[in-house]
């Protein structure tokens, strides 16, 4: 599904998305895991990306996994889901006000030890302030995500996406809280 070049309808994926979603409810670990690496070869497709945003009981399973901890790769893999998404507009506007994932991924990002995790939750945030930056610069500022971020930049970094994401996070946040001031 997620290589095929024409537009996919919802009759031909739903019924997976269902069952991803019950599996990501599911008590099996395994199971989880499954659903989770699916969703995430799933949701480059834009179609299925609103799909999924119409379906609030896979995303709430998604955020209670992310609070839970289930580890660094589960984490990383539920982030990039939460990236995929927020690459529409409606999307960012909206994902924090419906599921407050700015304090929960800035959680994850201050307990992260992994690069990766670091990368795809500050690539997150960029395209929170790219796509919707009144709907989510005044949430960053609430959670400290200014401090965070700068602590972040004085860290050495092997790869370059996550010194451009500080960098940019840094001057947009920076921008916005001199604005309040």
């Amino acid at each position: 599904m997620s290589a095929e070049q024409s537009e996919l309808h919802p009759f031909q994926y739903s019924p997976l998305l269902h069952t991803i979603s019950g599996l990501i409810h599911g008590t099996s670990p395994n199971g989880r895991d499954v659903a989770v690496q699916s969703l995430e070869a799933l949701l480059p497709r834009s179609e299925i990306r609103q799909t999924v945003w119409g379906m609030s009981e896979l995303l709430e399973g998604l955020v209670s996994i992310l609070k839970s901890d289930h580890g660094p790769q589960m984490t990383y893999q539920i982030s990039f889901c939460f990236w995929l998404l927020t690459f529409e507009p409606e999307i960012a506007k909206d994902i924090n006000k419906k599921y407050d994932i700015i304090p929960i991924l800035t959680e994850a990002a201050q307990s992260a030890v992994k690069e990766k995790v670091f990368r795809v939750i500050l690539a997150t945030f960029h395209n929170l302030v790219a796509k919707a930056p009144a709907s989510n610069l005044p949430a960053m500022l609430v959670v400290k995500l200014l401090p965070f971020v700068k602590n972040l930049s004085t860290r050495k970094w092997t790869d370059e996406d996550i010194v451009e994401d500080i960098q940019y996070l840094k001057e947009e946040l920076t921008a916005n809280f001199q604005s309040l001031t």
